[in-house]
């Protein structure tokens, strides 16, 4: 079986997957249909398709972005597939806030109220573009070149920005190492993009 038929396939195998398989593999049949990389395999878990489908939909904006910062693409896309949680968390829904970026009360701008916490209040943006390119603003200095996994996920969090528990207001102590669990999750999703773009 190719993978086009195994995507085509994957929802109707798994029923007790949620109802938003059934949009995954939608989008997928319309990437298969455009000519766009599909990246499935029949033993793939929802999880992981859930991960393609991201890394596929926005690897050209997170390049950019890499770019700019000296890192490696799947920094980027690791970072921000984990706090959206693959682009379906409320906030990367409805504002197209993919990091979780919170807002400042001494700073004009666009945002929008966490849910059942008034004290935070989280940017609007108007893509995924939009809010990376706010990050590698407001951070960029600080992770600029750097190309340690470890060490770029240890900055973020000492910001205070990331891997920061919401309840208790403490640094979590899992973040650092999922953050370079997702990046080797990400990279073998990115080589297979890349190939099938030389094809």
């Amino acid at each position: 079986m190719d993978h086009a038929t195994a995507v085509r396939t994957i929802a109707t195998r798994q029923p007790s997957w949620p109802p938003v398989m059934k949009r995954l593999e939608e989008r997928a049949n319309e990437a298969i249909d455009q000519g766009k990389v599909v990246l499935a395999a029949q033993s793939q878990s929802y999880e992981e398709l859930r991960r393609e489908r991201f890394v596929t939909d926005h690897l050209a904006d997170a390049q950019a972005a890499a770019d700019r910062l000296h890192v490696p693409v799947e920094y980027i896309l690791a970072l921000s597939g984990m706090e959206s949680t693959w682009g379906d968390s409320r906030f990367a829904k409805e504002d197209s806030n993919f990091l979780g970026l919170m807002h400042k009360h001494n700073t004009p701008g666009d945002f929008d109220r966490a849910k059942g916490d008034e004290t935070r209040e989280m940017w609007k943006f108007s893509s995924y573009a939009e809010c990376l390119d706010f990050f590698v603003g407001r951070l960029g200095k600080y992770i600029n070149g750097v190309n340690d996994p470890r060490k770029f996920a240890k900055i973020l969090q000492d910001s205070g920005l990331f891997g920061i528990d919401p309840k208790t207001n403490k640094p979590m102590p899992g973040y650092v190492e999922d953050f370079i669990g997702t990046v080797h999750g990400v990279k073998p999703v990115i080589a297979r993009i890349d190939e099938h773009r030389r094809v």
